[in-house]
């Protein structure tokens, strides 16, 4: 299956006013509440995603006038994101990989679970589409039928249908889709950052903003497109199901971990990923065998590094 090129996105453009993109310190990019900031809208049959962007102060209620999310950088991120989960293969858009006992759907490989079924990692594709429904978009019709859980028992049943009708028509979907799926991952981003703040002390969440704006400010394009991956790929760590041995792997820890003082916080960012993640691996259950997936962990990582050149042939997308 030959690669396949990200879908452009039309983004409303907005003068900055002078000021530099995230030239802040203290103060920290989030995205806003769901509520009328994060719309969109079709225009001459174009999807239109407006991602607004609030500075909010470390301590105070006062807010910094909106940002927006440029084109150019929301189209990055989604291309960056579906290269790392399937190297740009429209046919990894509905993939069950083997280890897992869960399907994983569209550019973000998105997890879906059969009803009932429980496991230690958050489902995100329900919420995926529920954010979809709020836009407007039909979904494929035979979802609802099955409630939205996930309908087929196993990896090879799953598989199986891959040429099938649902699957073909779920595929085509999500292809079409492909920005309503980079915003829904940016919303995302800013609901678990607010989760993340909120689950430390003032003293820590001041340097935990510190570090953030250290990373913003370095590369404001990479360091954004580490922190919504990271969050991502291997969640906020405020999951307390998301541990082995109590010890979780998410962006929390990450930003815990990192050096307080860095002459290069992006390098040092991926450096106290991998060390996390390799913790992870030694921690996790025998039966997981989560060494498998430590080299595409870490090729992704690195790819948060500008001078890192993606190579087609190499292993990125790999489960959580």
């Amino acid at each position: 299956m030959s690669q396949i090129k990200f879908p452009t996105v039309g983004v409303r453009s907005q003068k900055s006013r002078g000021i530099p993109f995230l030239a802040f310190s203290l103060p920290f990019l989030l995205v806003s509440a769901f509520s009328g900031l994060v719309s969109l809208q079709k225009i001459a049959r174009t999807w239109v995603i407006t991602l607004m962007l609030l500075m909010v102060p470390l301590m105070g209620h006062a807010q910094i006038p909106p940002l927006q999310l440029d084109e150019a950088n929301l189209n990055f991120i989604g291309e960056q994101i579906f290269r790392n989960e399937c190297q740009q293969q429209l046919s990894c858009l509905t993939a069950w990989n083997a280890g897992e006992d869960f399907p994983s759907l569209g550019i973000g490989h998105f997890i879906w679970y059969r009803a009932s079924q429980q496991e230690p990692f958050e489902e995100t594709f329900p919420q995926l589409l529920e954010f979809m429904q709020k836009q407007g978009l039909t979904l494929p019709s035979w979802l609802a039928q099955y409630d939205f859980d996930q309908p087929w028992p196993d990896r090879q049943s799953f598989l199986a249908a891959t040429s099938g009708a649902y699957l073909t028509e779920l595929r085509t979907f999500l292809y079409q889709t492909m920005p309503q799926q980079t915003g829904f991952i940016v919303f995302r981003f800013g609901a678990e950052m607010r989760r993340l703040l909120a689950s430390t002390t003032p003293e820590e969440r001041s340097w935990l903003e510190y570090k953030i704006s250290l990373l913003l400010n370095t590369d404001s394009r990479y360091g954004l497109y580490a922190l919504i991956d990271y969050i991502h790929f291997k969640g906020s760590g405020t999951n307390p199901t998301e541990r082995y041995q109590e010890q979780g792997w998410g962006l929390l820890q990450v930003l815990q971990s990192m050096p307080n003082q860095s002459q290069n916080p992006l390098k040092d960012f991926v450096a106290t990923a991998k060390s996390i993640l390799r913790q992870r691996v030694a921690l996790a259950p025998a039966e997981r065998q989560e060494q498998r997936w430590l080299l595409g962990w870490s090729n992704r990582l690195d790819s948060y590094l500008p001078q890192t050149a993606y190579s087609p042939t190499q292993q990125l997308g790999a489960p959580r």
